[in-house]
């Protein structure tokens, strides 16, 4: 039997937060090095994030100890699989909540960016998870995309039934500037952001040492499982977002229905790295004084092109109101990141041939992303409205079959 990632058998992983105790956070924190002495006397919790975090809950969680050591932190955030039952059951089978687990505990500290720090760390493992992670994704790259679909309707009935604990303690960041996805921060943050995620992206690219862990997911051989996903999404679309398409977005969409493989297949071509795969303002942080980015929400961290990162990002917060000339120079500022980072053999056009790709890609998540999540909140809604309106209006113009015929040639 598969057991839990980092919880000893004597310490059982809390299903929601008024299982949170003292005496559970003495044990769960006294296993941090540094904190080895005093006893958690109690514990009060405040739900945050409401409309930021849509596939986790977040709690900031104040505590008192019966020691006045100056170590002690007093305030911590908890995270735990999202309250909303589609979302949980849509994060399970995915693997988020056990992969950010992992995420902490083996790899966070390596980054050349700032994460969190993480005091406690666990999940509940899948007991059906095959012993070979790449056996389901040798499977599922043989079945055609109408079986893939079947397997997605098992897997979410499944994780209805049978839903599993996780859990992170981690660093309470509330003294530090939160971006915010809903207004789009401007450009200074922009450029940090792009910086952040060059130096991110140069540090693990082919690393092996990085991108060998078996947790993290592989978006190359997963892109039929989400070609399936997003076909059935589209179809299914909610009659509130298929008003908002434009006649541009709604041609893409159904474009993106019929080639979405082909277009995968393409931009997942190119060497690999450790991608975020959630890089947006609401999971950054800024910290202005130290002149540094913080790097939260680490659940989809997966192997792959980088520049799927980077349009995801500049999706989301680049209007109509942003030429072209000036979207390429931030995607130059990228590449030259790479560069000085140490990067070599990835030449300036095949990166921007591969990002016009991503873009695209990225259209495909957020109409996927309207359909398959809740969103929570009036700002969840909002948020989502702002990024699906940004990007429609951007894809004015687009002609993806010439965009994939050009990356074809390419390779």
């Amino acid at each position: 039997m598969k057991t839990a990632v980092n919880a000893p058998v004597s310490l059982p992983i809390p299903a929601q937060l008024d299982a949170i105790t003292p005496e559970w956070l003495t044990l769960a924190l006294g296993e941090h090095p540094g904190i080895d002495a005093g006893r958690v006397s109690t514990a009060s919790f405040e739900r945050i994030g409401e409309g930021v975090g849509l596939m986790g809950e977040l709690a900031r969680l104040r505590l008192g100890w019966d020691s006045a050591a100056p170590h002690l932190p007093r305030q911590l955030i908890v995270k735990l699989p999202g309250a909303d039952e589609n979302n949980r059951a849509s994060g399970q089978i995915l693997g988020l909540y056990e992969r950010e687990a992992h995420f902490y505990l083996e790899l966070a500290e390596q980054l050349p960016v700032r994460t969190p720090r993480c005091f406690h760390a666990a999940a509940e493992a899948d007991p059906n998870a095959p012993d070979d992670p790449e056996e389901i994704e040798r499977v599922l790259a043989r079945l055609p995309v109408w079986c893939v679909r079947g397997v997605v309707r098992f897997a979410e009935w499944q994780a209805r039934r049978a839903p599993r604990a996780a859990i992170l303690l981690l660093e309470d960041l509330e003294g530090l500037r939160a971006g915010d996805q809903l207004h789009g921060g401007n450009q200074r943050d922009w450029e940090r952001a792009i910086d952040g995620l060059s130096r991110l992206h140069a540090a693990g690219w082919q690393s092996d040492s990085w991108l060998g862990h078996s947790w993290l997911a592989r978006l190359r051989p997963n892109a039929r499982f989400n070609q399936a996903l997003f076909s059935r999404q589209y179809k299914r679309l909610p009659a509130v977002w298929e008003n908002r398409l434009r006649g541009n977005g709604r041609r893409l969409g159904a474009w993106l229905a019929r080639r979405g493989l082909a277009l995968m297949d393409a931009v997942t071509s190119g060497p690999e790295t450790l991608c975020h795969s959630d890089y947006r303002l609401d999971n950054l942080f800024f910290d202005d004084a130290k002149n540094e980015l913080v790097v939260l929400d680490w659940q989809l961290a997966s192997r792959g092109p980088g520049v799927l990162d980077l349009a995801y990002f500049l999706s989301g917060v680049l209007d109509a109101s942003v030429d072209r000339e000036s979207e390429e120079s931030m995607v130059e500022r990228y590449h030259a990141g790479l560069v000085s980072g140490g990067v070599r053999n990835y030449p300036w056009p095949v990166c921007l041939a591969d990002y016009r790709c991503a873009h695209l890609a990225s259209w495909q998540r957020c109409i996927a992303a309207a359909s398959a999540v809740e969103p929570g909140d009036a700002r969840g809604i909002a948020m989502l409205e702002s990024w699906w309106d940004r990007m429609s209006e951007r894809l004015d113009g687009i002609d993806a079959d010439e965009i994939l015929r050009a990356k074809q040639v390419q390779k």
